[in-house]
């Protein structure tokens, strides 16, 4: 492991202010890219993500996130697709994406981290990442 990897997961922290700088295209997708590619019990990718930057809709997500008091220029939802758990015949109770969706959630964080989005400095706290798991049918 190298040593810069070891510095991101010891230095990443929860933050609790957020900068009113926009996150930018280039970081977002990185940080998408580091998600797809976080491993999954076998390969079935049964966690999906909506970036979210509109103002409106991201005040509107805060009211049902509890605990998401920041005010964030962008959030990346992640969520489970319950057809795809469907399909592959999970067991009734089966936790897998629930641990699926909490090491994507974990390797975009640290990902956003490692461009300097999530921070301790106040100009870098941009970027929430956030999860929902109750179905929508």
């Amino acid at each position: 492991m190298s040593e810069q990897f070891l510095k991101t997961i010891k230095s990443r922290r929860v933050i609790r202010n957020m900068s009113d700088q926009p996150v930018e295209r280039e970081k977002l997708e990185k940080i998408l890219d580091a998600g797809r590619w976080s491993p999954a019990a076998g390969n079935k990718r049964t966690t999906r993500f909506v970036v979210i930057q509109d103002p409106l809709t991201l005040q509107l997500v805060s009211v049902f996130s509890p605990g998401m008091f920041q005010q964030p220029q962008a959030l990346i939802l992640l969520c489970i697709n319950w057809d795809v758990v469907e399909e592959n015949q999970f067991a009734e109770g089966d936790k897998t994406p629930f641990i699926d969706l909490g090491v994507v959630m974990q390797t975009m964080m640290l990902a956003a981290h490692a461009q300097g989005l999530g921070r301790q400095h106040p100009s870098a706290k941009k970027l929430c990442v956030s999860s929902l798991t109750f179905r929508i049918t």
